[in-house]
């Protein structure tokens, strides 16, 4: 799904509060850890449902966003996470080709990595988008 990764790309690229505190990192599924630097987000697409009927073809996609901070206090990451939800809950993608119908946030999890000493903090949202058949 190249082209909702690009859209996803693109709204965070946008000037915004959740850019900002990223430093403008947002990586597709994985940094390289030799130049990212904390915090920063990486988004995924763990699962994808297509459906289609005989003039529609819809797309119901899980998007899973991790914000990763080394910050002591978890202060940084929540504050991230308030950026994060401000720039994506209901946001309306520009997704080429299709039509966006919703973003919905489905769950999220914090979590400390005391060994790392490292907050993770991961966020899913469910996107519907839908395509005209031809």
């Amino acid at each position: 799904m190249k082209e909702l990764f690009k859209a996803i790309k693109t709204l965070f690229s946008a000037a915004n509060t959740f850019n900002t505190a990223m430093g403008g990192q947002l990586y597709l599924a994985h940094a390289d850890q030799e130049t990212a630097s904390f915090p920063y987000c990486l988004y995924s697409k763990p699962v994808g449902v297509s459906e289609w009927t005989y003039t529609e073809d819809q797309e119901d996609i899980l998007i899973q966003f991790s914000i990763f901070s080394k910050n002591n206090s978890a202060a940084e990451i929540e504050d991230a996470f308030d950026k994060l939800k401000t720039l994506f809950d209901d946001a309306v993608l520009s997704v080429t080709g299709y039509t966006s119908l919703f973003m919905h946030r489905e769950s999220d999890r914090l979590i400390r990595d005391n060994e790392n000493n490292v907050w993770q903090h991961d966020v899913d949202y469910n996107i519907s988008l839908e395509k005209q058949r031809t």
